[in-house]
Formats: C-alpha cells, structure tokens, sequence
C-alpha cells in the first residue's frame, strides 16, 4: 500500500454487525486558532482536499469558521509570543483590528451594521492593505542583510514592502519615497488619504503598546515634503445649473421606478448624502416635520437635518415604497442606487458629468448665495446641514475677506459656530424670508432696512 501523505491517517473498525468500516482521518491542530478538528473522509482525494484547504488563510477561516478580528488577532498573538514585533505592519494590523473592525463594540461583523459603516470599514481596510503592500528603497540595508540576499553591489537600490519597516526607523525620507513610489500609479489626492492612515497608526501607538522606544514616538507625516503633493485637494466645483434643471427632472421623473426620483429629490432639497437618503426611515423624522434625525453619518457622529417649508411639504407627502422593510422609505441599497444614477446620467450627454453628489453642492450653493459668504451666515448654514467641521465648510464654500458678525462676539469662527450658533427649528422659515429678499437684492429693489433684516435673523437665531 502507498504511504499516505502526512496529516493523513487510514483508520479501520468493526461494526456490530460484523462489517468494517474504513475511513481517512484528517487531524488538524492550529497554533493560530482555537479548537481542534478531527474529519473523516470515505475517499482520498476527499481528505487531501480538506488537507490542502487548512493550509490556506482563508480555508482555515472557514474550517474554523472564525471571524476577521478573530483572524487578526491570533496572527498579533502569535508575533507576540515569538518575539517583541516593531514592523510598522504589526502596528497597522493592531490599529485595523481596534479601531477599524471594532470600532468600540463587537459587533462589527454582524450584517445588521448600517450600510455607511461597513462601506467606511472596507475603504479604511484597502487602504491599510495598499500601504503594507506597497514598496519603497530600503535606505538603512545592513552590508549583511544585502549579503544575505545576495545583492552585494551597494550602489544597487533594493525595495522592501513598507510593511517590515521597523516603525521606529521610519522617517519623513522614507514616507517621502513612499509618495513618490504612489505618484506612479495615483492621483495626489489618494496618496493623501493613503498618508492620513499611516498617520492614524502612529497617532495610536501610546495606546498598543507600553514599550518606551514605540509609545513616544514622533508623527514623521508630520515632516513630510509637502511640495510632493503640490494641489492634491481636487475640489469639485461641479453643480446643477439652472439651464439644465428642466432637462434633470424630465430624466428622473421619466425613470420607471419612482424610488430613484424620490431620493434625488430629497438630496436637492436638504442636502444629504446618497447613504443617508437610501436608508433613510420614517423614525428619522421629526413629528412635525421640520427635522431629520441621522443615527449614522459619514463623520460616525449623530446629527440633525433641518428642514425649510419646501422640504417639509415633500416629507410629509413622501410614502415609503410598497416593499420597503425595518421602517425605511426605500428598497435600494447605497451602491445599487448609486449605479442606477450614473447609468441614467450617463444616457444623455448634457448630464453625463454630473455626480450623485453634485447635488448636494447644488443645495449648499443655492444656501450660501442667499447669504453674504460670512462666517456668521456660513455657520448657520453648516448647522442646519448638520457640519461639523467648520473649516473645511467654509474652505469648500464661503467666501474670503466677507465681513463677519463672529469679530463682534470674540471667537473664532468654529467656536462660534460649535457653541454658539443654536437654530430653533420654529424659526427654519427663516429662510424662506432670506430668499425672498434675495429675490429683492437682484431686482435692485432691497433698501438698507431689509439689509440689515437680513443680518438680524442671523443672529436671532443664535445664543446670545
């Protein structure tokens, strides 16, 4: 008989019926997980393709049937028990499993988790898996680690993945290689969310580690050339012109489903993301109508959406679709929307360059005209959109050197506009007064009464 493989064992016993039974044992004994798995197979080749899958990451996950977290934490235990670890991928990992797959709580794998989040979860684990993946030249090579490999000319460049670099030797030399390795392949702007991430490993350190050498570290993105990123923030400027809104509500509204007319609409009304909108329920919204309440955002952090006449006449008229479940208004998911949207912008050429998310910038410029572009006026707008970054806000959108209310407080701007700018939602027909008058300004018919209105209803809605 042919010797069988190891890890492979042919057992025999007698039934109590006189017969024999033959079988292949397959026992298999994981370091990485816990348990222990004895399979028997009536064939061979049975037992050596369930031999062959233990051996593979993923089939050890379904043998095991473990979860990712699980899997990411005994491969950290087991680097802990061989030796004390310093690669910047054994940082990287410890920071995806407690910061990104938990993220706070344990259930981050169940598949009642909101949709925004789990698409947040996957971005941030490409990313981290892009960066340990990537290599850049390995400037501190040893005379005797290039003898090891066998790469004696010391002039010649050798790479090395950025994930076995020792994190205590990574300097802004190295992450400036880095951009340099990422602009072959990406835009700026990518490279620099790639370089926030690393930046979030080494933010984290003093909280995985109590080692000395490792926790007080420095931030070395901090220090990197900045020149190599040189006009990385590509700002879409893009909006719905007022020329072709005719023609975009014609193409949605002929659409065979009503959904997708209904979540467009609702996005040039108040402003809100694709996620928020597809997933929206009917407990989201206030009882009178005049608030939306958002659990989960794009920030991780609740907030509130108010809503002008116009959008309260829409919600209140809005019916949830026949076959919506769990209280939602709409059966689409976020992607199968966001698909459906492009294809239809895609079949006609005047608004194939229109994003889903243009239309969000529309409602926030058609805000922000009304106003005088300062900071005490952006302010109230970002509140009613629920913003919680002012700066950005106002790097996006406002205008420079306009006149501000925020210098006669004596704040700045975002503590103003975090502790201080309180809209009642009794008085959101504010608004509804500020368009009226702009409609005065452009007729040239404002006096400077009305202009100074304008003004007073900004600050009547703030704490004094």
């Amino acid at each position: 008989m042919a010797v069988l493989p190891r890890g492979i064992q042919l057992v025999k016993w007698s039934n109590k019926d006189g017969s024999t039974t033959t079988k292949y044992r397959v026992r298999i004994t994981r370091k990485a997980f816990t348990g222990k798995r004895n399979n028997y197979f009536d064939e061979l080749k049975e037992a050596l393709a369930f031999l062959q899958l233990s051996k593979l990451e993923k089939g050890q996950e379904l043998i095991y049937s473990i979860s990712e977290q699980e899997r990411i934490a005994n491969k950290l235990n087991l680097k802990a028990e061989n030796e004390k670890n310093y690669t910047f991928g054994y940082f990287a990992e410890s920071y995806l499993l407690n910061y990104v797959l938990q993220n706070g709580n344990n259930e981050i794998d169940k598949s009642d988790r909101p949709e925004l989040i789990k698409r947040k979860i996957s971005s941030k684990r490409s990313f981290i898996k892009t960066i340990l993946n990537t290599s850049i030249p390995w400037r501190n090579i040893t005379y005797a680690e290039r003898q090891e490999l066998a790469i004696p000319d010391e002039q010649e460049i050798v790479y090395r993945f950025f994930s076995e670099f020792d994190i205590r030797e990574i300097t802004k030399i190295d992450l400036n290689n880095y951009i340099q390795e990422r602009l072959k392949v990406i835009k700026p702007v990518s490279v620099t969310r790639e370089l926030t991430m690393i930046s979030n490993v080494f933010r984290k350190l003093e909280y995985m580690t109590d080692e000395p050498s490792i926790r007080d570290l420095d931030n070395p993105v901090r220090y990197i050339d900045k020149d190599l990123l040189k006009n990385s923030l590509n700002i879409r400027n893009t909006t719905l012109s007022r020329d072709l809104q005719d023609k975009f509500y014609q193409v949605i509204d002929n659409y065979s489903n009503p959904q997708l007319a209904q979540i467009t609409r609702l996005s040039i009304l108040t402003g809100m993301r694709r996620s928020e909108i597809v997933y929206l329920k009917t407990t989201d919204i206030s009882k009178d109508f005049r608030t939306i309440h958002l659990k989960h955002t794009k920030s991780g952090k609740p907030r509130t959406i108010y809503l002008d006449s116009v959008a309260q006449e829409f919600i209140q008229n809005l019916k949830p679709a026949d076959k919506a479940s769990d209280d939602r208004y709409f059966t689409y998911s976020a992607v199968g929307f966001g698909k459906q949207f492009s294809k239809l912008m895609n079949g006609d050429d005047e608004l194939k360059h229109l994003h889903f998310h243009d239309l969000r910038r529309t409602y926030i410029s058609e805000k922000v005209s009304l106003t005088n572009g300062s900071d005490s006026e952006m302010s109230l707008i970002g509140k009613l959109l629920g913003i919680s970054s002012f700066s950005k806000f106002k790097e996006y959108h406002g205008q420079k050197d306009s006149k501000d209310i925020f210098n006669q407080i004596g704040h700045t701007a975002r503590i103003s506009h975090q502790h201080y700018v309180n809209p009642v939602t009794d008085e959101i027909k504010t608004f509804d007064r500020i368009k009226e008058l702009k409609q005065k300004k452009e007729q040239g018919l404002l006096s400077d009464a009305e202009q100074q209105q304008l003004l007073n209803l900004l600050l009547s809605l703030t704490d004094e």
